[in-house]
């Protein structure tokens, strides 16, 4: 058969098979010990052949694409609109279902498929339009299906060809195949979501700062999401969660995806804010206390957790509703028991209006005697918005939202045992914080971390920063954290933080005092006297 007459025949099977593409499957129940390609015979359809071949290693075999070698490679012609790999698996003793499939690439996101199908016994079970790669893997998963033979039809690849260090059929673990009691039940959408890039996409168009160009990509951005949701069972009748489940740098993590810069920061790099935890990691050890004002949704709230270890305490403050049970769903996947968690706003209660007095115990006898509270917006869970921004106080959008009352709390209210760390992103409310923090922080001269709000990333001496300079001996710094980490958890080189021409940064300040200070932190030092 020629090359062109297989091609059309792909591309023929392509569009029949379109209209049926299969929703994703979780992978978490995969054994990854055993490769059912092992051994199989393995062709290019397509013959298109090897562009070059300059040792052993080059790709110049169609077997290398399945021979249990990470160090050879297959690989055909430069810049082609189609490639096509077939593997037929060998006879095994008993007939084993594939469930997934893993794709080596020759190099992270440079020359791997990019957009592609997998094709078992000509029937679709996975149609790939952006395959994401973490530690230069991608994996996809599938109902249970026979799979003797599985094609993979290439139309994009990353770089100039899809070169291929090694492809894996993988079954479920005996285990998994048998019961699926007695293990964690986790959303269909806990593996990667193919609306992320989506939401890279509008976050650049918005960064060029004409939002009206930007209304295709924000309704393909929503479509995609509720696509995904309609799949899912999960959540209220008539109105399906879209609350995502993916692993990251610290463990796993529950997020919003219409909150679109977590969307962007946990699906395409695995982290939020690494540059920020970068630094806190200098100054926190084992057995600390850290109080962290504004929590969002504990994605900094996990790794804390995990410094200060099993003899330390985390203890936070979201004033969001829902927000906050998305932190605490996330303390408890991590299983992180030294973590306490308030459902309230971290401030000053002396400056707070009060409107009505709400119980702190467990029954109603019982009342915090200086807790107030305060409006904050409740917004919609699929607002396009970053929901990291909301604060107390803030008057809200019309049609967009409602209003709630929160508890607002000091930090001197918890009379804590000890204090060694206070981390604020408190959107305007940090001075409050510390004020209502400020006999905890007398006592035990904590390292402090907070949002610049009131410089807003100029260098100076803000009346915050000179009351701790002059009444305690604070040092103060300036620290600009850039939001895009270039070696971040998944290696996307991509910076979709990249706005009207300038990295986004998150301007902080730390604050640290003489008698903890080790060595001088290599960040600019505020000009308080």
């Amino acid at each position: 058969m020629s090359m062109r007459k297989v091609i059309v025949l792909a591309l023929i099977l392509q569009v029949s098979l379109a209209a049926s593409s299969p929703p994703p499957v979780s992978c978490d129940d995969l054994d990854r010990s055993r490769n059912f390609a092992l051994g199989g015979e393995v062709d290019s359809p397509d013959q298109l052949e090897q562009d070059w071949c300059v040792d052993a290693r080059a790709g110049c075999v169609d077997q290398w694409a399945a021979d249990g070698n990470e160090s050879t490679y297959w690989d055909e012609e430069d810049n082609q609109s189609q490639y096509h790999l077939r593997i037929r698996r060998k006879k095994e003793e008993e007939e084993v279902n594939i469930s997934g499939v893993s794709i080596s690439g020759y190099e992270q996101h440079k020359f791997a498929p990019r957009s592609f199908q997998l094709v078992c016994d000509e029937a679709l079970v996975a149609d790939v339009a952006d395959a994401r790669y973490r530690n230069n893997v991608f994996e996809t998963c599938f109902p249970p299906v026979p799979c003797r033979v599985l094609d993979l039809i290439i139309f994009q690849s990353y770089g100039s060809s899809p070169a291929v260090r090694e492809i894996k059929l993988l079954a479920k673990s005996q285990s998994s195949a048998r019961s699926t009691h007695g293990k964690l039940l986790l959303p269909a959408s806990a593996q990667s979501s193919t609306c992320a890039h989506l939401a890279g996409q509008l976050l650049l168009c918005l960064g060029k700062g004409n939002q009206e160009v930007c209304q295709g990509d924000r309704i393909a951005h929503w479509n995609c999401i509720k696509g995904e949701a309609d799949a899912s069972k999960q959540g209220l009748n008539g109105h399906r969660s879209l609350n995502r489940l993916k692993e990251y740098r610290y463990g796993y993590l529950l997020y919003n995806p219409f909150d679109i810069y977590f969307a962007v920061a946990i699906e395409l790099y695995g982290e939020w804010s690494e540059k920020e935890v970068e630094l806190m990691r200098r100054y926190i050890t084992t057995g600390d206390y850290v109080v962290e004002a504004g929590v969002h949704i504990g994605s900094l709230t996990v790794p804390l957790a995990q410094l200060v270890g099993p003899t330390g305490r985390v203890i936070g403050f979201e004033p969001q509703r829902v927000v906050y049970q998305m932190a605490s769903a996330n303390v408890a996947l991590n299983g992180l028991w030294n973590v306490v968690l308030y459902n309230a706003g971290a401030g000053n209660s002396s400056d707070a209006m009060p409107v009505v007095r709400v119980a702190c115990c467990f029954t109603l006898k019982c009342f915090c005697p200086s807790s107030l509270q305060m409006p904050i917006a409740s917004y919609h869970p699929n607002a396009l918005r970053n929901f990291g921004s909301v604060r107390v106080g803030m008057v809200p959008d019309e049609e967009e939202t409602s209003i709630e009352h929160v508890r607002i709390m000091s930090i001197d209210e918890l009379q804590l045992p000890a204090c060694d760390f206070i981390k604020i992103d408190a959107e305007g409310f940090e001075t409050q914080v510390i004020q209502g923090g400020w006999t905890t922080i007398s006592a035990f001269l904590p390292t402090i971390y907070f949002e610049d709000n009131e410089l807003n990333g100029r260098i100076g001496c803000s009346a915050t920063t000179q009351r701790l300079k002059t009444e305690l001996g604070y040092d103060c710094y300036h620290h600009a954290a850039p939001y895009f980490n270039s070696d971040n958890w998944h290696k996307e080189r991509i910076d979709y933080f990249f706005v009207g021409g300038e990295p986004t940064l998150s301007y902080m300040i730390l604050c640290v005092h003489a008698s903890r200070i080790l060595a001088p932190p290599q960040l600019v030092q505020l000009p308080c006297t």
